[in-house]
């Protein structure tokens, strides 16, 4: 009874000293994230993963233990208000990421559940630095930056000026537009972040842990839901018919529809590129052409469009005939 007492005490003990070493770890990481902004933001995106090592290794308790100590430090580091938005854009999206993992829930949800974790910590966050902090994000001054941007900008010294007339005035209009699809582009931080740190982490689970976590399939056997696509016809319709009718819709409606185009059209994007992948790989092109045709979307916009309406038709036809073989 004594020896099994004894290793018992030596096992937990065994235990806290693992369990602070990861804590110290994060701590480690949490002072490069505030400290140093490039290498920093590179470390706060392994915080979840070494979250998820505390969690496999002690348990969910000695993870929420962690998040905490990892508050409290940034409090120290940089003040309340700003830890505070530390933790409603990273630590809490981050537990939430680890523990999603460590219940072993498909990847489908991880990177569901994650990045709308991510996406409302960072809107939070934003809403806590206009309320709180005092942050101006209003369209005058949006308009504002825009027009000192011109009035610097080389490019801009050498346009004809009614071009350049016609440049100030659509200002107004594009400083409401982006503050109208900020949320979209604030989605799509959180989708990438979620898609890092899951590969972060099933990195460091293999390396540390041996624990393998589920893979992403291949990239080729891609697919998406059919209501994905759905949404981006319709407002390509609605968009068509209304300028086939010369009418002007409110704001609100183009950013509507506008972050409808971009959140749909991204996936359809990733489904067409599938369906590109899926045809050389059957073919046996060489990768790095695919590679090329990836660098080339970002230069020549008929690509893209391509690739997107590619993506939509698949979901209709299933080129690739993935439902007979699932």
């Amino acid at each position: 009874m004594d020896n099994f007492q004894k290793m018992s005490q030596r096992n937990r003990t065994s235990g806290m000293v693992e369990s602070s070493i990861l804590l110290a770890i994060m701590m480690v990481l949490i002072i490069a994230g505030v400290y140093l902004p490039i290498i920093g933001g590179f470390a706060m995106l392994a915080q979840p993963g070494v979250l998820f090592l505390i969690m496999a290794r002690q348990g969910m308790r000695w993870g929420v233990l962690a998040t905490v100590a990892s508050f409290m430090l940034a409090t120290i580091l940089v003040g309340p208000l700003q830890a505070l938005g530390l933790f409603l854009s990273s630590f809490l999206p981050g537990i939430i990421f680890a523990w999603l993992v460590y219940r072993k829930y498909s990847i489908a949800w991880v990177m569901l559940g994650s990045t709308f974790a991510f996406w409302l910590g960072m809107v939070a966050g934003v809403a806590l630095s206009v309320l709180v902090m005092g942050m101006d994000i209003s369209p005058e001054t949006i308009e504002a930056q825009m027009n000192g941007f011109i009035a610097v900008n080389p490019m801009y010294a050498n346009m004809p000026p009614e071009q350049l007339a016609q440049a100030k005035a659509l200002i107004p209009l594009m400083a409401q537009m982006f503050l109208g699809i900020l949320g979209v582009f604030l989605l799509f931080i959180s989708m990438l972040m979620t898609y890092l740190n899951y590969w972060i982490t099933a990195y460091l689970a293999r390396r540390f842990a041996q624990i393998q976590l589920e893979t992403f399939p291949p990239f080729y056997t891609w697919t998406f839901p059919k209501w994905l696509g759905t949404p981006f016809l319709i407002v390509m319709i609605a968009g068509y018919y209304a300028q086939f009718q010369q009418l002007i819709p409110p704001v609100w409606m183009i950013n509507l529809g506008l972050g409808i185009c971009l959140i749909s059209g991204f996936f359809m994007l990733l489904q067409g590129f599938a369906v590109f992948r899926f045809l050389f790989e059957a073919y046996r092109v060489p990768r790095f052409i695919f590679l090329i045709l990836i660098i080339a979307t970002f230069l020549l916009p008929v690509i893209s469009i391509t690739a997107i309406f590619t993506g939509i038709a698949d979901l209709f036809l299933d080129y690739r005939k993935l439902k007979k073989k699932s």
